[in-house]
């Protein structure tokens, strides 16, 4: 896009494609836009208008920016995209105070492109589902296959009474014992109404779980019994907390344990205590039947907070492997997958894990943190203003607060707010958000979600996915916050984008693809509360009450809670078709290189790249010899821009500013005299 053509040294009658003005003025509602010449526009793309950017297919006259939710196009077309929205009830697009959405006729129109780095090693892995996956759901666990007694194994304490010299054993009920049970499975029920006969409710939980195994969480209460507090069982087993486990299937209501606790060793994460020394990754005692009373006299049964819920944790990449397959991750750097749905494109949904495990294919969402805050929303009741500061579990990378729990564990720190409901912002408006929540009647598994941020994140939705559903690591692009918030100078990728992946190689020749999906998260997640309105009727509902937490796409790296909030992220159509490492050609200058044909990167033409290195050129002629015929013309002069202007850049090395441009900063018109360029700016 820097080269041009002139004829008897001026531009008349010389026409470049895919640059126009607009024909009519437009407003900020306007989803036509009218073109003065449509010559050069693909028929579906991307164009800047001012610093706004328009999704548009072409049609007779001009460019149509509607927004698609559903079909092939679903999440494309729209006026001002690919912006960061706000996390608000609803939210709003977030640069709405520095970007004008009003146009005159004659403002210039332009294909958009741009050339984006890569934050991220590019892996070439991808996986397909085995079998069907349903959307996300919390279960709580009915009953248990096997264990001592026929109703699972006996969970006793055993205490001393004050002035007796003999201790006395108190039976808290059945359920999963230790490291020693021969429990095989435990049955699940729905979370919402967990001992209701609700065959389609049943049937939607269990498909959460992955058919050929994955992996879940256990998280219950923790007791203290009697004055010395007693929390083990008469085997010294700990009694509630978190346990994270491997299930091999599942039949009917039926999972099946393949290993526990300290059996999950390759689930490094889990190596940490919480504050009060108490393992993460140990083996612990579940209730599923309670046989004693509250304090308050109620039957600690009919408590939802009280019983055992059971989470699924991580999403199968079968076969994948740990080369160049997906990005790894731990508890302090997350990374995210994407199921590819190519037609029905709001069915797209993108995951979050913290770990790569390749000898199981799974994505695990096992970040500490992230499981204890997400083990405090379901046992603690939130519904209050003031509440204690959490602690921090041992890491840091997920999305939300720590927690705790019972027994004098703190609480998060929330603030409340009514419930609104979301108008969503149609007709021209381009919008972040993909597909539709499916879980709005189950406020246990809505609220969950939205806290524990690992299926349906970064504006997707938990969506049902047949076998054979491609899955593809999701990369992360850098964004200057300002062209996060006002324009998009920095390079804003977006769906079908059809752009080149290059390694950071000046003679690398570049792999094709086409974007699937590009986001930038908000800073913020909203999540909505439940309860439990009658302490003998076992059903959650919505409490109408709201809190944020912090976005896991804003996470990244190191304990005292460091952001990548400039973060953008991107997944393509396929995988790569080789692993690409993040980087530029000299790692000497990593900090000051900014030649961008000599960094790991993405282009979307026109880019503003100058060509790959080049030492000779040819006049006449036709790359294509043999298609066409050359006209007869006589070349008069060819004219070369200066090669030394912007060698004298003080970092990056000669060739980076080479062939620079200065940057116009306020119009200049035909009879203009003079003009302003941008100080210390080189382009």
């Amino acid at each position: 896009d820097q080269m041009s053509l002139f004829v008897n040294g001026t531009t008349h009658g010389v026409r470049t494609p895919g640059l126009s003005r607009l024909a009519g003025s437009v407003d900020m509602d306007s989803s036509f836009i009218p073109l003065e010449d449509t010559e050069g526009f693909p028929p579906r793309g991307a164009a800047r208008i001012g610093t706004e950017v328009i999704e548009y297919v072409l049609t007779a006259g001009g460019l149509n920016a509607t927004y698609n939710e559903v079909g092939p196009l679903a999440g494309f077309g729209g006026r001002n995209a690919r912006v960061r929205w706000t996390d608000g009830d609803p939210p709003v697009p977030a640069n709405l105070e520095n970007v004008d959405l009003a146009h005159e006729a004659g403002t210039t129109v332009e294909v958009y492109g741009y050339s984006k780095p890569f934050k991220s090693d590019v892996p070439s892995g991808s996986a397909s589902l085995s079998s069907e996956l349903g959307p996300w759901r919390v279960g709580v666990m009915r009953g248990v296959i096997g264990g001592a007694e026929t109703r699972g194994d006996p969970i006793n304490v055993q205490i001393q009474p004050p002035n007796s010299p003999v201790p006395i054993t108190i039976s808290l009920g059945w359920g999963l014992g230790g490291p020693e049970s021969a429990v095989t499975g435990i049955i699940l029920g729905a979370a919402e109404r967990p001992d209701e006969e609700d065959a389609t409710a049943d049937a939607e939980l269990m498909a959460a779980f992955n058919p050929d195994g994955g992996y879940a969480a256990m998280m219950q209460v923790e007791v203290s019994v009697g004055s010395g507090d007693v929390n083990q069982t008469n085997e010294l087993v700990q009694i509630g907390g978190i346990e994270v486990f491997r299930y091999s299937g599942w039949d009917g209501q039926i999972l099946s344990l393949a290993a526990r606790g300290n059996d999950c060793a390759e689930l490094t994460n889990l190596n940490v205590e919480d504050d009060e020394g108490r393992s993460f990754a140990g083996t612990k005692a579940f209730l599923s039947e309670w046989s004693v009373m509250s304090g308050q006299g109620v039957e600690m049964q009919t408590i939802l907070r009280r019983r055992c819920f059971v989470v699924p944790i991580s999403v199968p990449v079968p076969g994948a492997s740990t080369v160049s397959g997906f990005l790894a991750a731990d508890a302090e750097n997350p990374q995210f997958a994407q199921f590819t749905e190519p037609d029905a494109g709001e069915l797209t949904e993108w995951v979050c894990y913290n770990w790569f495990e390749p000898t199981y294919g799974q994505l695990v969402r096992d970040d500490p943190a992230s499981l204890d805050v997400l083990r405090n929303y379901l046992l603690d009741n939130i519904d209050e203003e003031v509440v204690n500061d959490p602690p921090n579990p041992g890491g840091g990378g997920g999305g939300g607060a720590g927690g705790g729990g019972s027994s004098g564990r703190s609480k998060l720190e929330v603030e409340v707010t009514p419930s609104v409901e979301s108008a969503p912002a149609l007709g021209a408006q381009w919008q972040p958000m993909l597909g539709a929540p499916n879980d709005e009647e189950l406020p246990i598994t809505r609220g969950a979600r939205e806290l524990f941020q690992h299926r349906g994140v970064l504006g997707t939705y938990p969506q049902e996915h047949v076998a054979g559903t491609l899955i593809l690591p999701v990369v992360r692009l850098p964004t200057v916050i300002s062209d996060a918030w006002a324009s998009p100078d920095g390079g804003m990728p977006g769906r079908f984008d059809p752009a080149f992946l290059f390694a950071a190689d000046y003679a690398h020749p570049g792999w094709p693809v086409l974007v699937h999906r590009a986001h930038r998260p908000s800073s913020e997640v909203l999540v909505h509360g439940w309860e439990q309105s009658d302490p003998n009727t076992l059903e959650a509902f919505d409490s109408g009450l709201t809190f944020s937490v912090p976005n896991v796409g804003n996470s990244q790296g190191g304990a005292s809670g460091t952001t990548s909030s400039g973060t953008s992220y991107v997944a393509f159509d396929r995988a790569s078709p080789e692993p690409l490492v993040a980087g530029v050609a000299n790692p000497d200058q990593q900090t000051a290189f900014i030649e961008s044909r000599g960094m790991c990167r993405m282009t979307a033409f026109p880019s503003g790249e100058r060509p790959r290195v080049v030492n000779q050129i040819s006049i006449g002629g036709t790359v294509r010899q043999g298609e066409l015929p050359v006209p007869s013309a006589e070349v008069d002069e060819v004219v070369f821009g200066a090669t030394l202007f912007g060698r004298a850049i003080p970092f990056g090395g000669p060739e980076a500013g080479q062939g620079g441009a200065l940057f116009l900063v306020s119009e200049l018109s035909e009879a203009g005299d003079y003009f302003s360029v941008a100080p210390r700016v080189l382009r």
